[in-house]
């Protein structure tokens, strides 16, 4: 099984120079005109963001290797790190280039940042990944025991082992000597057939084997009532301190995804209209020269005018969104929120049978409504990630709670 190297290469580093340097240089443009009221440094801009981007996006750069029993992860100038598969568990996360090492025996883990892949390089590299890491469990779990021995060898050493550990097996120091430890099975099995055939008759000896360990008598047990036939017995039901039992339905949503997500197509959607804001206020400087802060002040409000809707429609998609639920004998619990089913009020939920809106579990507890999104109604493509596939099961344990569609 040979190691291989996986690294962003000098196309992917190009891709990402330029896609950054883009930014830079328009950004920069944009305060350098605003401030100073000239283009005249654009060209120095140019070529200092396209250099500084090239120097930094090289040496951030990093270099995989994968190999049978570990990956090794080095960036220019430094020493290697190794993860081996026995200590290390490695998975992609979600949605991002960057691969998470966790250490098995303890809650710690280390993200790497695979700067400059592509999706498909990455893709590969995760696949393999897990594939050297799945054999090496399947070859260590399949490896014989023994340290490296032989199948003959372990064989012989389990039985003398055994052998030695037998309370009841008469041990002879001589014949330990005489059969050495690490013999093929053949070889015992001649000497023991040797044994049988040709007993010693000079020196006869009886084997006394010790006495068995006595068997005391159990107490008699009798038992003064009989249980009814076709009688159900059900087993007593364990309680906390305050009379909630363990038995309880739990309901895992992706809100955690889902907010991941959101701030990452926000955070590209504010970054592409502060971009076109600036080339609009270049275009309109290079046109009418003598408004530029109107026109710089007009750039400036649209970016933030956008952002903050951006920004409120991310946080309105996420309100009353949760990431837990349990449903229990007098408890509803909301993201370890518990609310007593005997407390609340005005109790409804979306129809499971719905196939267009959004659904929503509503009540009111302690003067307050409490409201949790669940989700879109049917399952498109766009918002397939967001489909909660168990809202039918919750909604029935809801209903016996005296929830109503």
């Amino acid at each position: 099984m040979e190691n291989k190297k996986f690294s962003a290469g000098f196309s992917g580093i190009a891709k990402t120079v330029i896609v950054r340097s883009v930014a830079i240089i328009f950004v920069l443009t944009f305060l350098t005109v605003m401030f100073f009221d000239s283009v005249d440094l654009v060209g120095a801009i140019f070529w200092l963001s396209l250099v500084g981007t090239a120097i930094y996006e090289t040496a951030r750069s990093v270099t995989l290797e994968v190999r049978a029993d570990g990956v090794s992860f080095s960036k220019i100038g430094g020493s290697p790190v190794f993860y081996k598969y026995e200590k290390w568990y490695l998975s992609p996360v979600k949605g991002k280039l960057v691969l998470r090492a966790e250490m098995r025996e303890l809650e710690k883990y280390e993200d790497i940042a695979c700067r400059c892949f592509t999706k498909k390089k990455f893709d590969e590299l995760t696949a393999l990944i897990k594939k050297r890491q799945d054999a090496y469990f399947v070859n260590r779990r399949n490896a014989p025991a023994g340290g490296g021995l032989s199948r003959d060898e372990y064989i012989a050493e389990a039985i003398a082992t055994a052998a030695e550990r037998n309370p009841y097996a008469k041990k002879s120091k001589t014949a330990a000597k005489s059969i050495p430890t690490k013999a093929p099975i053949s070889e015992i099995t001649d000497r023991s057939v040797d044994i049988q055939q040709k007993p010693s008759v000079s020196s006869p000896e009886t084997i006394k084997l010790p006495d068995p360990p006595e068997i005391r008598d159990f107490p008699q047990i009798t038992v003064e009532q009989k249980i009814p036939e076709h009688t159900e017995i059900k087993p007593a039901a364990f309680t906390h301190d305050h009379g909630e039992d363990f038995q309880k339905a739990v309901f895992y949503y992706p809100r955690r995804d889902i907010q991941e997500r959101a701030e990452r197509r926000s955070t590209i959607a504010v970054l592409v209209v502060m971009l076109l804001s600036v080339a609009a206020f270049l275009v309109c400087y290079i046109a009418s020269p003598g408004f530029v802060l109107a026109q710089g002040a007009a750039a400036l409000t649209v970016c933030v005018l956008v952002s903050a809707a951006l920004i409120g429609s991310k946080t309105a998609k996420l309100r009353g969104m949760p990431s837990k639920l349990e449903v229990t004998k007098n408890h509803f619990v909301v993201d370890n929120t518990r609310y007593r089913f005997g407390e609340m009020t005005d109790r409804r939920m979306t129809d499971p049978k719905a196939e267009s809106g959004s659904r929503s579990i509503r009540f009111v507890y302690g003067g307050k409504q409490i409201v949790c999104a669940l989700g879109p109604c049917s399952k498109s493509e766009k918002q397939a990630d967001e489909f909660f596939g168990r809202y039918g099961e919750l909604c029935a344990l809801l209903e016996e709670k005296n929830f109503k569609c």
